[in-house]
């Protein structure tokens, strides 16, 4: 009888703290820890590895897109017209790179847009979520963080089930 017993507050206990990891995976999928540096004058902090945008224009970067705990499979996309003409959908990759270390950076020579993107960039965290970020400004709060979006995969699911 006593076995029983706990053998089912074991199958309790057990299903808690899995209830409670997924609690916990849901939670964490709101935090992104990169980081972008719009202030010139922070740009030497970072080591820039690569250099990406249109150089012919633009002498100084618009912004540095920083790797706080890795980055990986890293892609910039060009953006399109939508069938209204309004610039909005994810074009072609023209640019990508297989890993960023911490606190390294790539300079971006593509100045932010107003209302729609110029770029749209993905990359894949050292925890395997997969980030989107839009390269525009954020005309109601000024706040670039609004427009990351980090979104889970079945990778990063399990990794944070087993860790």
């Amino acid at each position: 009888m006593i076995a029983s017993w706990a053998s089912v507050a074991t199958l309790i206990l057990f299903s808690l703290y899995i209830l409670g990891r997924i609690i916990t995976i849901f939670t964490v999928r709101k935090i992104w820890l990169d980081e972008v540096v719009f202030n010139q004058d922070d740009f030497d902090k970072y080591g820039v590895v690569e250099e990406i945008g249109d150089f012919e224009y633009n002498d100084k970067a618009a912004g540095l897109l920083v790797s706080k705990m890795g980055m990986r499979n890293i892609r910039f996309y060009t953006v399109e017209n939508d069938s209204d003409g309004i610039p909005s959908i994810k074009g072609r990759e023209f640019f990508s790179k297989e890993f960023l270390n911490v606190n390294q950076a790539i300079a971006i020579y593509v100045q932010t847009g107003d209302l729609f993107p110029t770029l749209y960039i993905d990359y894949e965290t050292i925890d395997y979520m997969r980030v989107n970020l839009e390269w525009c400004d954020n005309l109601k709060s000024g706040v670039f963080s609004e427009f990351v979006v980090p979104h889970h995969t079945i990778k990063s699911f399990f990794y944070y089930m087993c860790r």
